[in-house]
């Protein structure tokens, strides 16, 4: 599993290609699905930090154009994931991954976004907050 955000490309306003690849063949919502990444990023991450420290746990994690979302259930070290539509009830996909791992992936997403927005030469609210995300773990680098 993996998060892609900005690796086509991504605007000054923080749009760009952004989805998850499941395995070689697979990706959610698709493989050519656009969104807000720094926005997704940055609130991706508030969720997922909000609850690293729960034990037990259920949240959603939104992209932000049409219906798709993660639900998010951790219970312990682990979490599984599932790639969902609003009004259908069976997952597109259903993943088991430590919630650490799946962290340092949104981190990796993160470091991409940051990047690419500063090499763009945009440092705004958004931005600042990514950065913040980014400089409380300890690495700003890519």
């Amino acid at each position: 599993m993996k998060l892609v955000c900005a690796q086509k490309y991504l605007n000054f306003s923080g749009f760009g290609d952004c989805y998850i690849k499941i395995n070689a063949d697979d990706f959610f919502p698709d493989e050519k699905w656009e969104d807000f990444c720094l926005y997704i990023i940055n609130g991706w991450l508030s969720d997922l930090e909000t609850n690293k420290m729960l034990k037990v746990a259920i949240f959603s994690l939104h992209f932000m154009d049409g219906p798709y979302y993660l639900l998010c259930k951790k219970e312990s070290e682990d979490m599984t994931i599932q790639g969902m539509k609003e009004g259908i009830e069976t997952p597109f996909f259903i993943e088991r991954i430590k919630y650490a791992v799946f962290l340092n992936l949104v981190y990796d997403a993160a470091r991409m976004v940051l990047k690419k927005m500063q090499e763009k030469g945009v440092f705004n609210r958004d931005v600042s907050t990514l950065t913040s995300y980014l400089n409380n773990t300890g690495d700003v680098s890519e």
